[in-house]
């Protein structure tokens, strides 16, 4: 098998796992961040449960309204202390 191929057989296996993800790292002999780094590189950086859920398609939109506004935030957060 291609690791790559086992890679994502891996992170597919996550979000339907019934036994959790720290379970499914142990049984596979992988550290949990090793996964989640996995999970954002094969999911497209997102989470396991958006795909599960079928969030997939709404989240990349929600995070082009959010950032914005995060940015401004921080921005306003950092002018307020520096002042």
């Amino acid at each position: 098998m291609d690791p790559a191929e086992g890679k994502i057989r891996v992170v597919q296996e996550g979000p339907r796992g019934e036994d959790g993800i720290a379970k499914l790292c142990r049984r596979e002999g992988i550290a949990t961040s090793l996964y989640d780094c996995w999970s954002k590189r094969f999911l497209d950086n997102l989470a396991p449960a958006d795909v599960c859920f079928g969030r997939a398609e709404s989240v990349p939109g929600q995070r082009k309204e959010i950032k914005p506004k995060t940015f401004e935030t921080r921005r306003s957060l950092h002018r307020q202390t520096a002042a």
